[in-house]
């Protein structure tokens, strides 16, 4: 039995298993995303109100058989008050691990944290629909960003004087993109 690896890992994703991570997020529904035995990228969609048990059983929601370390009944997935939390509540013989920290009781989950359960990891994935359009208010059109000012030959930013810098003892020193300051020598120092 391998260790099965983290399923968004660095370069885990094949482009079409991208697009459809990225068509699965975008619809706004949880998800719980692992690798099956045969290294396949599976995608399990979490309903809101809805209970998921984990085990190795086949009548579990989400049946991990080829784990042996998954015991029968192994932690459930639930949403609580519009939050998700996983819980074991001493169901598993090996423990469920979010974020390498064992799951005691119930455990809040929150965007990319992963569950390992066994030597099974998946991860939880949400991202409200109104998610990207919040991130674009906050950060502002793409056509402010200081690398578009730039290609457009925009003026940088303006030189700023550091007066209290470690061995300035008060010395204006001018730092910014056109000059670079010399540090002035320290007495004794040839």
């Amino acid at each position: 039995m391998r260790a099965v690896a983290d399923p968004l890992g660095a370069h885990a994703l094949r482009p079409a298993e991208l697009q459809s991570m990225v068509r699965a997020l975008g619809e706004g529904d949880p998800l719980l995303v692992y690798r099956d035995e045969a290294g396949t990228l599976q995608v399990c969609r979490l309903a809101p109100g809805s209970r998921l048990t984990i085990g190795r059983r086949s009548e579990s929601d989400l049946a991990l058989g080829w784990d042996a370390q998954v015991s029968k009944v192994h932690a459930e997935v639930y949403e609580l008050a519009r939050e998700w939390v996983v819980e074991d509540d001493g169901l598993s013989s090996y423990g469920t691990f979010v974020n390498d920290t064992r799951v005691l009781a119930r455990h809040r989950l929150r965007d990319q944290d992963r569950l390992r359960v066994g030597q099974t990891t998946l991860v939880f994935r949400h991202q409200p629909a109104g998610a990207a359009q919040e991130l674009h208010r906050t950060i502002g059109p793409a056509d402010q960003s200081p690398l578009r000012r730039a290609r457009e030959g925009a003026a940088p930013p303006r030189s700023t004087t550091d007066t209290d810098g470690p061995g300035l003892r008060g010395r204006r020193r001018v730092v910014g993109p056109r000059r670079r300051a010399r540090m002035p020598a320290r007495p004794g120092w040839a």
